[in-house]
C-alpha cells in the first residue's frame, strides 16, 4: 500500500511539472509582435473560432509535453483549423494575446511557420561527397525521427554531426543531402525536409522550442516563489541584434549562468542596503586597528567598482567562456528570477534621456547627473533607490556595445 502511495505521490508530481502551461508568459509586457494590424487578426481568430473555444484548446495543446517542445508540431496542430498560413500566424497571435505562450516562444513558432517545404535544385557539388562518410549521420537522424525527437532538433543534430566531416556550408549541406537521398539513407519526404530547413537556416537557430522549455523550466525550478510580473524593458526589440533583451538572455545563456547573473545583482543590492562599509586597517607594529568609514558617495562608488570587478572575474571563467556577460544582460537575468521588479525596469526604461543610445556618453552622464542629483539619491527609500545603480551601468554602455570593454578599470581603489 505504501509503495502504491509513493507511487501516486511521483505521477502528480510529473503530472505538475509538465500540467501546466510550458510557455506561458509571466514576465512580458506587451508583445513586440502584435500591432495594430496583429490585432486586426486575433481579433478575426476569436470571432471565427471563439475566444474562449481557442483559449481551452490551446492551453491543453501547450500542456501537452510532445507538442508543446516542437514547433513543428505545434504548426501542424494550428494547421487542423487554419490551412492557410496566414491564419496559422493569426492564430499563433491570439495564442500569445492569450498569454499562453511569450514572445520568445511565439517568435519560434512563426519561424518555423514561415518555412516552404518544397526541394531544390540538384547539388553541383554533390560528386565530392562521400556516400560512406555520411551515412551513419542521416541514418542517426532517421533514428532520431523515429523516436520522437522534433524536426528541426533532428536536423540541427544532424549539422552538427556532419560539421565534423568538415560540411560546414550551406553548399556543402545540400551536396550531402543528395547524396543522402540518392543512396536511399533518406525518404524523398525527409530529403524535402532537410532541404527546406537548409534554405531556411534553421541550423543557425539559437534556440527551438525544447531548447527554450528546457532551460525555462530548469531555471524556474531552482526558485521559490515565481510570481508574474509584465516589463516592456526585456521586451521591446532592440533593433541591431533584431532580438528582445530577453530573448538575447536565453539565446546566448543556460539556467546556471542566468542564475550566476542574477546572483551579482542579489550581492550588490546587499551592500547598498548595508548599514556601514568601512575600511579597515590592521598595523604590524600593535594590536591597534584603525577603522575608516566609507561616506555615502564613497560606497555607492565601492558597491559599482566592486560589481564592475565581480562581472569582469565572471566573464574571465570557464562557465562564461563562450558568452560574455554584459550590465544590460545581468540586469534581465536579475529581472527573470524575480531579483528586479517589472516596477524598477519600466522606471529605468522611461528614463530615456540616459539610455537613448543616439546620445554620446558624454550627455548621458550628465543627464544622470542632472536626474538624480549625484549619489545622494542612493538614499531613496522603495524600489527606486535601485535606479541611480542602473543609470550607472546604462551610461557605462549596454545599450550601444553589447560587448564587455576588455580594458576596463575594474581596480576598486
Amino acid at each position: 500500500m505504501k509503495t502504491i502511495f509513493i507511487l501516486f505521490a511521483i505521477i502528480l508530481l510529473v503530472q505538475s511539472a509538465f500540467g501546466q502551461d510550458y510557455f506561458s508568459n509571466l514576465r512580458e509586457g506587451q508583445s513586440r509582435f502584435i500591432g495594430e494590424s496583429e490585432k486586426t487578426q486575433i481579433k478575426a481568430m476569436y470571432k471565427k473560432h471563439g475566444k474562449n473555444n481557442l483559449e481551452g484548446h490551446f492551453t491543453d495543446m501547450f500542456q501537452t509535453k510532445e507538442i508543446a517542445k516542437c514547433a513543428s508540431l505545434v504548426v501542424r496542430k494550428l494547421a487542423l483549423l487554419e490551412a492557410q498560413k496566414d491564419g496559422r500566424e493569426s492564430l499563433a497571435y491570439a495564442i500569445r494575446d492569450l498569454n499562453i505562450i511569450d514572445d520568445i516562444a511565439l517568435d519560434i513558432i512563426l519561424k518555423v511557420n514561415k518555412i516552404k517545404y518544397q526541394k531544390g535544385l540538384p547539388s553541383l557539388k554533390r560528386n565530392a561527397v562521400k556516400g560512406d562518410k555520411i551515412k551513419n549521420d542521416f541514418l542517426k537522424f532517421k533514428k532520431n525521427l523515429k523516436s520522437g525527437v522534433c524536426p528541426e532538433d533532428a536536423y540541427i543534430r544532424l549539422v552538427g554531426s556532419l560539421y565534423k566531416n568538415s560540411y560546414t556550408s550551406n553548399s556543402d549541406l545540400k551536396a550531402a543531402n543528395s547524396v543522402a537521398r540518392k543512396n536511399g539513407y533518406i525518404t524523398k519526404r525527409e530529403f524535402k525536409t532537410l532541404e527546406s530547413f537548409r534554405r531556411n537556416d534553421v541550423h543557425e537557430w539559437r534556440l527551438t522550442l525544447s531548447d527554450y522549455s528546457r532551460k525555462l523550466h530548469t531555471l524556474r525550478r531552482q526558485i521559490d516563489i515565481y510570481g508574474h510580473e509584465e516589463g516592456g524593458f526585456v521586451t521591446k526589440e532592440n533593433k541591431k541584434a533584431k532580438m528582445s533583451l530577453r530573448q538575447y538572455l536565453y539565446s546566448n545563456f543556460d539556467y546556471m549562468q542566468i542564475l550566476m547573473m542574477g546572483d551579482l545583482i542579489k550581492k550588490m543590492r546587499k551592500r547598498l542596503d548595508s548599514v556601514d562599509i568601512s575600511i579597515l586597517i590592521r598595523y604590524a607594529d600593535d594590536e591597534q586597528t584603525e577603522v575608516i568609514p566609507l561616506g555615502p558617495t564613497e560606497r555607492f562608488r565601492f558597491v559599482l567598482k566592486l560589481i564592475r570587478k565581480e562581472l569582469a572575474e565572471m566573464n574571465s571563467s570557464n562557465t562564461f567562456e563562450n558568452s560574455k556577460a554584459h550590465y544590460a544582460v545581468v540586469i534581465a537575468a536579475s529581472y527573470e528570477i524575480g531579483l528586479v521588479s517589472a516596477v524598477e525596469l519600466d522606471e529605468l526604461a522611461s528614463l530615456e534621456e540616459i539610455w537613448n543610445p543616439k546620445r554620446s556618453r558624454t550627455d548621458r552622464i550628465m543627464s544622470w547627473g542632472r536626474m538624480f542629483g549625484g549619489v545622494v539619491s542612493v538614499v531613496i527609500p522603495g524600489p527606486f533607490a535601485f535606479l541611480p545603480v542602473f543609470a550607472v551601468m546604462v551610461v557605462d554602455g549596454i545599450v550601444t556595445d553589447p560587448k564587455p570593454e576588455s580594458d576596463q578599470d575594474i581596480s576598486l581603489f
